[in-house]
């Protein structure tokens, strides 16, 4: 177009943030980067035209090491190995998800829900099926106990016993372990 937009397929642009190259279909659409074997495919993301503004962010495929790789403000902060293994802030990471922080390190689940008995919780599972099928063996429960002003929580520890998760530890909001 005259004001410097390209399109694809469509005589409308896309959404005004992402406008200046729009590629429309009416089945599965998509974009392919094609570098050499040893080579890296990217997208990056500029403030300025020169120094480390220049790719400030990106997104990266190595077809050397076949890893995805995602940075910000100058910095890998994402990586997926061909193994599948994920590193937050970790170039190597070691197990499914690796995770470093250079203060105290955390992690977080968030439930939406604040309402009584609902919280986060980490399952532990073998096998492909859902969890409703049964192969969740143990659990891992932030649980909010109360919504009247401020939330009070307990964890509570799970294991599998007959056909169900059943509650083996709890460790209330005042610090009493209920076994």
């Amino acid at each position: 177009t005259d004001d410097g937009h390209v399109m694809i397929g469509t005589t409308t642009e896309g959404y005004s943030s992402g406008d200046d190259l729009t590629i429309a279909t009416s089945g599965h659409t998509g974009i392919t980067i094609r570098s050499g074997t040893t080579s890296e495919g990217a997208i990056y993301f500029s403030d300025a035209t020169s120094g480390g503004a220049e790719y400030v962010a990106s997104v990266v495929y190595s077809h050397n090491t076949n890893a995805m790789v995602f940075t910000t403000n100058g910095s890998e902060r994402l990586r997926i190995t061909s193994a599948g293994k994920v590193g937050i802030n970790q170039t190597d990471p070691k197990t499914i998800l690796d995770v470093r922080d250079s203060g105290t390190a955390r992690f977080m689940l968030r439930s939406d829900s604040q309402t009584a008995n609902n919280g986060a919780r980490i399952d532990f599972a073998l096998g492909t099926g859902a969890p409703a099928s049964g192969n969740i063996y143990a659990a891992v429960h932030g649980n909010i106990t109360s919504t009247s002003g401020a939330c009070q929580g307990e964890l509570k520890f799970h294991t599998y016993s007959g056909d169900s998760l059943t509650e083996r530890l709890c460790i209330t909001s005042g610090g009493d372990v209920l076994l």
